[in-house]
């Protein structure tokens, strides 16, 4: 039986690395149907300070990769994070730092949509006002 596809977002990984969520879930998880958006490759890699989760993010991200699982935004996911970072400040008077704050989000949320992928996140303010452009965005919420 196939699984659904699915992606954790920066701060689901966070809470893992913190111990906060269960291990278990996490790394059953890995082996069934979960993806890793580049972009939070990217945020991961700025943010992982301890020893410990700087080893567990090492062996996961070499996984993700061996086994083909490492989602990359096309040049499409580009334009379409550009065009909703445009109607954000168009239709919701969003000013640059706020574009700036939240371009990772919508590029996370446009390779989602692209790959069939569902998101899961903490960030319930960002991705669900992302829904209302992004048709197709699947998110569950923690």
């Amino acid at each position: 039986m196939i699984k659904r596809k699915i992606a954790f977002d920066t701060n689901i990984y966070i809470s893992i690395f913190n111990k906060v969520e269960e291990e278990s879930s996490f790394w059953n998880t890995i082996t069934e149907s979960l993806h890793l958006v580049a972009v939070v490759l990217l945020e991961l890699e700025i943010g992982i300070w301890t020893k410990e989760a700087r080893q567990v993010w090492e062996i996961h991200k070499e996984k993700m990769g061996r086994i083909n699982r490492i989602l990359t935004p096309s040049k499409k996911a580009y334009s379409k994070a550009g065009m909703i970072l445009n109607i954000l400040h168009q239709k919701e008077s969003f000013t640059q730092p706020g574009l700036y704050k939240i371009t990772n989000d919508v590029l996370i949320a446009a390779t989602c949509v692209e790959n069939g992928v569902t998101l899961k996140t903490k960030n319930r303010k960002d991705f669900s006002r992302l829904s209302l452009y992004l048709k197709g965005l699947r998110v569950e919420y923690f």
